[in-house]
């Protein structure tokens, strides 16, 4: 008698156990089955590091990619500087334009976004990202053109004299920024919230010099060329391709007004404050502060004028002080290249001198012809006539 009843109770027990077992494994299914497996995001933008800056330039639209780190996914948007969608390429999936869902497969994500303008610059391994689910977001690099000798010779009919002969022009570009960050995406999270914080990928500098006229002289056309600028760069590395140098060329104006006005030998000068900007992937300094061809080298320009007669003027710098100083490049650590250093804002050259041009000076030249050259060494601290 008592051998039954052990046997029923043991009997009892197994069936107690198999039945909490089984109402175990159904409840982990339920919970299961009501957990998303994608995430609705939301794109938001904040510029706040940079549009208080005077020369900031805020694009039409930015592009932000998404790459899967495990079970590769990518996802690539077009939006607007709000974050509004405009397009959207979701690799391997057909997209409705009329209903697009703005969601990802949750996991961690390297994102990135930036702007470019295509006219302008080519951005090189997007098409494959947006293709295959096996491109990196690291084979994303922008490169900038080359301009022929024909092409420069359209733009710059000034630009007759080239100082740094043996290399090659590219052409000017407009600022691009970006982002790029990491960032998961769970099943708890009802909306995943990107927030890109633009940062300029190309480093402005702004050439500032004191230019002092006299009587009826004007200001007919001043360009700069800079060389040692870079023509490409990785996006998530910051890496510049420095194999090879390269001269970019840009546009110098006045100031509406005169800054003062001064006596200088008997007679009366506006000085004004002619300046100029230009966007790189980097400058590439000089060996050192003495040379006066190869990169790191600035060379003006200057075209003046009095009434129907004109001259031109050139002037030479060397910019290895500057370039060292404000840091705009950096060695890797492993010394096989160099990266951009990322600065929210331009970076500043001002000229250590005051150049002064007069009605006298200019007729004199306009007689003899050709090109009055300079070349300005920045240990001498002095103001010079041209």
């Amino acid at each position: 008698m008592n051998r039954q009843w052990i046997h029923i109770v043991m009997l009892l027990l197994l069936a107690l156990s198999a039945s909490c077992t089984k109402v175990g494994f159904e409840h982990d299914q339920d919970v299961e089955s009501t957990l998303s497996t994608s995430t609705r995001i939301n794109l938001e933008y904040d510029w706040s590091a940079i549009e208080s800056h005077p020369v900031f330039n805020k694009p039409d639209s930015m592009y932000v990619a998404l790459s899967r780190l495990v079970d590769e996914k990518h996802y690539l948007y077009l939006t607007d500087t709000l974050g509004q969608i405009i397009e959207e390429n979701i690799v391997g999936v057909e997209i409705n334009r009329d209903t697009m869902r703005s969601e990802v497969d949750n996991g961690a994500y390297y994102i990135m976004a930036f702007n470019y303008n295509e006219s302008e610059v080519a951005m090189n391994g997007l098409e494959s990202f947006s293709m295959d689910n096996s491109a990196s977001l690291g084979s994303i690099f922008v490169s900038i053109p080359r301009m022929s000798p024909e092409e420069k010779a359209v733009l710059y009919p000034d630009l007759s004299a080239d100082y740094n002969s043996s290399l090659d022009y590219i052409r000017t570009i407009s600022e691009i920024y970006f982002d790029a960050y990491k960032d998961s995406f769970t099943p708890e999270d009802s909306i995943g919230v990107i927030t890109v914080r633009p940062k300029p990928l190309t480093q402005k500098i702004v050439f500032n010099f004191e230019f002092a006229l006299e009587g009826e002289v004007e200001l007919d056309k001043a360009l700069g060329v800079l060389s040692g600028v870079t023509e490409s760069i990785e996006l998530m590395t910051q890496t510049i391709q420095d194999t090879a140098v390269f001269q970019t060329v840009f546009d110098l104006g006045l100031s509406k007004e005169p800054i003062r006005s001064e006596e200088k030998d008997g007679k009366t000068y506006d000085v004004y404050i002619m300046s100029g900007e230009v966007n790189t992937f980097g400058v590439i300094p000089s060996e050192t502060s003495l040379d006066r061809r190869g990169p790191g080298i600035l060379n003006l320009t200057i075209k003046a004028k009095l009434g129907d007669k004109s001259h031109s003027y050139h002037l030479g710098v060397n910019l290895y002080d500057f370039i060292m100083g404000e840091g705009l490049i950096e060695y890797k650590p492993d010394g096989s290249g160099h990266i951009l250093k990322i600065k929210d804002a331009p970076s500043n050259y001002h000229f250590g001198a005051t150049m002064y041009l007069n009605e006298d000076f200019l007729l004199q030249c306009t007689d003899v012809g050709g090109a009055e050259i300079w070349e300005y060494d920045e240990d001498n601290d002095f103001e010079i006539e041209i």
